[in-house]
């Protein structure tokens, strides 16, 4: 449910604009894309230590290997977009960072959910 929330908050971000200033710098801001990249890796982790999965089906064969080869990934994926995130539009860098931010606020209900087990 908190994803679907989280999306659908992007999209009217993306769609109708931002009310302030400040929401629209952070919606597009390149610190709030690695912050949520970093917490989504941290929490996977966490998730996967207390018994969890990986459901990203591109990702999850990674972990055969350990958490190294995870976490390699993750960083040439941000690298990645990091690379190209002047030339995205406003529109653009709010969906990316929403995407982005979603696995991080689902993550959190899973560990919440773990924890309370």
């Amino acid at each position: 449910m908190k994803f679907v929330a989280c999306l659908l908050v992007v999209c009217s971000l993306a769609v109708g604009g931002c009310s302030t200033t400040a929401i629209k710098e952070v919606a597009t801001s390149p610190n709030t894309f690695v912050a949520c990249r970093a917490v989504d890796v941290a929490s996977t982790i966490g998730i996967l230590r207390l018994g969890g999965a990986e459901l990203n089906p591109i990702l999850a064969p990674l972990l055969h290997a350990g958490f190294g080869p995870f976490i390699i990934a993750e960083l040439v994926i941000t690298v990645g977009i990091m690379s190209i995130w002047d030339q995205l539009s406003s529109p653009q860098k709010v969906i990316v960072n929403g995407l982005s931010c979603a696995p991080a606020v689902w993550n959190s209900g899973v560990a919440a959910q773990m924890g309370a087990h």
